[in-house]
């Protein structure tokens, strides 16, 4: 298990620290499916899925869980993105959309995993935008499960 934070200005002066980020590049270069449970969705983190399942070429799925933004509403944008990109993954067989539109899911967990086994997981408190590099501004954290500790 490991500690990681949100690249922040902050947070580099006062200690040493594995980012989200750098972790996240790492871990879905080698996976093949990518399961990711969050609040919201933001257009720019749209834009990053579509960007890397087509990087990829169907060589990763990815099984989204948005549990805020129906019942708080997605933007016109957001809604026709996700549309298209869930089309997309459909067609494909490269992944599913889900959206909760009766109770409100805040949490944040993503797992990665390989041939079937889930190779790592993060969950705390990150924002798919801590991956993608768009929420400079915030200090999340998270916890890496690996290795044994996943059992």
């Amino acid at each position: 298990m490991e500690l990681l934070l949100s690249r922040n200005p902050q947070c580099t002066k006062n200690f040493s620290y594995n980012s989200v980020r750098d972790r996240y590049i790492e871990l879905v270069e080698t996976a093949d499916q990518f399961n990711i449970a969050t609040g919201y969705i933001s257009n720019e983190s749209i834009v990053e899925l579509e960007r890397l399942v087509n990087y990829r070429q169907n060589s990763l799925s990815v099984n989204l869980l948005i549990g805020m933004n129906y019942l708080d509403r997605f933007t016109r944008l957001q809604y026709d993105a996700l549309k298209r990109l869930s089309q997309k993954f459909l067609e494909e067989h490269t992944g599913n959309i889900y959206v909760s539109k009766e109770v409100r899911y805040h949490g944040k967990m993503y797992s990665f995993v390989k041939n079937g086994v889930c190779s790592a997981a993060f969950i705390g408190s990150s924002n798919l935008g801590s991956f993608t590099g768009t929420s400079s501004d915030l200090i999340e954290s998270d916890l890496i499960v690996d290795g044994e500790e996943l059992n």
